[in-house]
């Protein structure tokens, strides 16, 4: 079960993904690149319903960032509100070697 913090996280994720989303559509997105941006941020939805148990939700929202324009930045600030993740990341012995 996510904590009230964690669930407020991915809550605003979902609403910069939206609000991104939307800004695409006023600029003339072709519909169905508009659909599979809508159908992923419905995933997101289902993970945050259902606990997300296998933390997917972090990689989905790279997922969307990598694969659309205009999405930049959606991790960085997800992993902000985590609690500095990025970070902690880009310090570790592990991120030199990728």
């Amino acid at each position: 079960m996510l904590s009230e913090t964690a669930l407020n996280n991915r809550m605003t994720a979902i609403h910069r993904v939206l609000t991104r989303a939307k800004t695409r559509a006023y600029q003339g997105t072709e519909s169905r690149e508009m659909g599979r941006i809508l159908d992923d941020t419905e995933y997101l939805v289902a993970l945050l319903l259902n606990g997300d148990p296998d933390n997917r939700f972090r990689p989905y929202l790279q997922h969307i960032e990598e694969n659309y324009d205009g999405f930049d930045g959606l991790v960085a600030a997800f992993d902000a509100a985590e609690g500095g993740i990025a970070t902690a990341r880009a310090e570790s012995p592990a991120a030199a070697t990728r």
